[in-house]
């Protein structure tokens, strides 16, 4: 009656540049219109897993469960380097000037620390060569504040197989999306995809 418990981490990482073409604001800081913008999204997430394998005959299996996904991390824009002069004059005949100057990098940054529930679902599928498999995994999201979703596809092949475990070479396709709408004051519309290789242990 115990569920199965998976726990897996993920750090996307992206970094973007635009030339803005109307005023922005980030976290109360003000970019003006032409300004350079520079954009960093780093948010990791850890999830915690718990699922139930509800068929498994040894060629099929189908898993279903429920994810807490736990967001960590910040998004961090900054704007142009501009330089403020200020000049002071003292005395009367002759009047003597003094310019200074100093530099002023606009920059804003929102923080995240959430945990959003998600449906989690994955299956394989043995094939008739020895120890290779097809699987799918995906993780959506079971509210509709936010757009999330996680999905692979892809091969397995086992290399170690006993009674302490297994461990499975993956070669597969991965699709990240991640659009929040107002997560701590923070909107994203990210997407994530690509292939991975990767080492699977189950015990």
């Amino acid at each position: 009656m115990l569920p199965n418990v998976r726990i897996s981490s993920t750090t996307p990482d992206t970094t973007g540049k635009t030339n803005l073409t109307q005023e922005f604001s980030f976290d109360d800081e003000v970019f003006l219109i032409g300004n350079d913008v520079n954009a960093s999204f780093n948010v990791s997430y850890v999830d915690y897993t718990l699922y139930y394998e509800l068929f498994d005959n040894g060629l099929f299996s189908f898993d279903f469960g429920l994810t807490a996904r736990d967001f960590n991390g910040a998004v961090t824009v900054t704007g142009d380097t501009t330089g403020i002069y200020d000049e002071y004059c003292y005395g009367s005949e002759p009047v003597v000037c003094i310019t200074t100057t100093d530099s002023v990098t606009p920059s804003g940054k929102i923080k995240t620390d959430e945990i959003v529930p998600m449906l989690y679902v994955a299956t394989n599928i043995s094939l008739p060569l020895r120890r290779l498999s097809v699987f799918a995994q995906g993780d959506f999201l079971l509210i509709n504040d936010h757009s999330l979703y996680d999905y692979q596809v892809g091969l397995s092949y086992g290399l170690v197989d006993n009674r302490m475990g297994n461990f499975n070479l993956t070669l597969g396709y991965r699709v990240v999306k991640i659009e929040f709408e107002d997560l701590d004051n923070l909107y994203t519309d990210l997407e994530f995809k690509g292939a991975f290789v990767g080492v699977i242990a189950h015990f």
